[in-house]
């Protein structure tokens, strides 16, 4: 029980500093918002920012999520070595190759129309390459820290340079985009250097190695590719998504950028905490006699968390969409076409969640091509359907397209590891608990939205400050009517 507690209070900080880092990045994007509104810049910077991150967040995710497991066993060392001077090896000469045909990929990707559109989006391309090349660092940093326990002081670094990004955007009087971006760079710099920093002081030691043939290493890599593919493909559906966009027409693709980056902050700010705390006792309980239990407890845990994320959006996320953007050259339209494409994003988040936790049982059995081929399925079906109603109802094609194939990937991944690991766990209480979930949240919706019309306050800020407890005390009090399990939860 003390455990118990000592856990929830470490995860509540994990959120905490996250909340901080997410909300400084949101200022950050209003900021955006307002000297540029939705146009040929900030398409550009979309565009810009797409590519480098498909090149580049996949190997971050990807070091993190392969490392765990091998820095558990002190005999990988020099496996683990040899793995980090391929790859970061490997993506700095993928920097170089980009930089140098810049303007081809633009041009191909952006369908190159607009010789402006193109002009900007490849001066800023090489900063934003650098940025994310750097970035990418922080996937083996986490590693290294999670596994040393040392949860909170990534996100304590994280926080202090998103913090900087924002003051220096606040308080500079000229900002451009190429200023944006050196910023960005500059802070993601400093980022990783304090926590490569940490990760000499909690006892590992990189030593250069290129030991091709070692038998360790050669399994690290037969795992790791299916994990970089599966999460490339991800990336890869998420800049086709950009793509469609930007040819539907001037500032498409920044409203989609814009309601990527509300999702993106729920993400970061529960989801990537969450996991980033469950999936080292997850591994260590493989060793177990009934790992399904952890892994099952874990999936309720996250559908009651997640859900209550949905709850609120729907009742009080358009006041915070519009705090946020809605001020300079972003309109009141504008505004209500990223809340309608954050709301469908967002009905998803919870079936993300419960992916990722299977896909992660997956991992630590050292399969990752199951989810690799569940990844390929997805997205492709993914790109078509988003192709197919984009011609229909335009950018919330590609929203709905997305939604759509995320409850599809969670139904196809369920059904590979029931094949692969059975189930062994109770079904019954499991489909209870879930249906249970499932109706406090349309309750908690119906409730909320019945006092949210009889109060109708009129200020963003209030009706924030009012509903989002309410909220939480409706769903938590719900839970408790139930007898959820979700109480007795041992995380």
């Amino acid at each position: 029980m003390r455990n118990n507690r000592r856990s929830i209070k470490q995860l509540l900080l994990m959120i905490g500093l996250t909340f901080g880092t997410q909300f400084c990045l949101l200022i950050t994007t209003s900021i955006l918002a307002s000297k540029f509104g939705v146009g040929v810049e900030m398409d550009a910077l979309t565009l810009s920012n797409s590519i480098s991150i498909f090149i580049y967040s996949f190997i971050g995710a990807g070091v993190t999520t392969i490392l765990i497991p091998n820095l558990i066993d002190e005999d990988n060392k020099e496996a683990v070595n040899t793995f980090l001077t391929v790859l970061y090896s490997l993506a700095f000469t993928v920097l170089l190759i980009l930089i140098l045909f810049k303007y081809p990929i633009i041009t191909l990707v952006s369908g190159g129309g607009n010789s402006n559109f193109v002009e900007i989006a490849a001066r800023l391309l090489p900063i934003i390459l650098l940025s994310q090349f750097i970035n990418s660092f922080l996937g083996f940093s986490n590693a290294v820290l999670q596994n040393k326990g040392r949860f909170n002081y990534p996100k304590l670094t994280t926080l202090i340079t998103s913090m900087l990004l924002m003051f220096l955007l606040m308080f500079y009087n000229h900002i451009t985009l190429y200023t944006y971006a050196i910023f960005t760079l500059i802070t993601v710099l400093f980022n990783v250097i304090l926590q490569l920093l940490q990760v000499k002081r909690v006892g590992f030691q990189y030593r250069f190695s290129l030991k091709l043939k070692d038998k360790r290493f050669v399994k690290i890599i037969h795992t790791f590719f299916p994990i970089i593919l599966s999460t490339g493909l991800y990336q890869f559906s998420l800049v086709i998504g950009t793509t469609i966009a930007t040819r539907l027409g001037e500032g498409q693709s920044s409203i989609l950028n814009y309601s990527n980056s509300i999702t993106s902050m729920l993400n970061m700010l529960l989801l990537a905490n969450i996991m980033a705390f469950l999936y080292p006792t997850l591994a260590r309980s493989i060793k177990s006699q009934n790992p399904h239990t952890k892994l099952f407890d874990y999936f309720i845990f996250l559908n009651a968390i997640l859900s209550v994320i949905v709850v609120m959006f729907i009742i009080v996320g358009k006041e915070g969409i519009t705090l946020l953007y809605e001020r300079g050259n972003f309109s009141s339209s504008s505004t209500e076409i990223v809340y309608k494409c954050s709301l469908i994003y967002i009905l998803a988040l919870p079936i993300n969640g419960m992916r990722d936790l299977i896909y992660r049982y997956f991992y630590v059995n050292s399969d990752t091509y199951t989810p690799f081929l569940n990844s390929i399925v997805v997205s492709i079906l993914n790109i078509i359907i988003s192709i197919i109603l984009s011609n229909f109802i335009g950018i919330y094609g590609i929203v709905i397209g997305t939604m759509l194939t995320s409850y599809l990937s969670l139904l196809l991944i369920l059904i590979k590891f029931k094949k692969n690991f059975g189930f062994n766990y109770n079904k019954r209480s499991f489909i209870i608990e879930n249906l249970k979930i499932l109706m406090i949240t349309f309750s908690s919706i119906m409730l909320a939205a019945l006092l949210k019309n009889y109060f109708a306050v009129q200020s963003e800020v209030f009706s924030l400050f009012i509903f989002v407890p309410i909220i939480i005390l409706i769903f938590c009090c719900l839970l408790f009517l139930t007898k959820s399990k979700v109480f007795n939860i041992n995380i």
